[in-house]
């Protein structure tokens, strides 16, 4: 249920090619140690030269993040990206938000984030093709630790799983 389509340690390390070959249009990204670390309005020179290349590809690129409007339209701003916040991951209403204000069927869309109970099974409820990056930072947050706790065995059985899974 938890397994991502691609595994990868940043998003920068996303094969371009093999998201044309899935037939994906565009990226609906999370920002929080996906895009940055958390909290952050910075955006690091790596991440920013991958959405540039992304942009000239042709890929359709926006945020979707659990965060409120405060902290999401300057990120977003910044990027010149449009956003869906409060998106209310790992249920399905920012996704379904996002398709339709940019048109795009489910499977032309793929999420990126960083945490297996919110993006990838926000993703899988939706029906749409995810790739799961390593967090910039393990946060300070109980509860974001305790999810993080929760986590680890399930991503050592994706790290071992060889079928269907591709690892960069």
């Amino acid at each position: 249920m938890l397994q991502p389509n691609i595994v990868c340690d940043k998003i920068y390390d996303i094969d371009p090619t093999v998201l044309e070959q899935m037939g994906i249009k565009a990226l609906a990204l999370d920002i929080d140690n996906t895009l940055t670390l958390h909290d952050s309005q910075e955006v690091p020179e790596k991440v920013r030269l991958f959405l540039d290349e992304m942009k000239q590809r042709g890929m359709g690129l926006f945020l979707v993040s659990n965060n409120s409007f405060e902290r999401v339209k300057p990120y977003a701003d910044g990027l010149g990206l449009a956003f869906v916040c409060k998106a209310a991951k790992p249920l399905t209403f920012g996704l379904k938000r996002a398709c339709a204000k940019f048109n795009l069927d489910k499977k032309e869309i793929m999420l990126v984030g960083d945490q297996l109970f919110t993006d990838i099974l926000a993703a899988k409820f939706f029906g749409c093709p995810c790739t799961l990056v390593t967090p910039f930072q393990i946060e300070h947050q109980k509860f974001l630790r305790f999810k993080r706790v929760l986590e680890k065995p399930i991503l050592r059985a994706i790290h071992r799983r060889k079928d269907g899974v591709t690892h960069v």
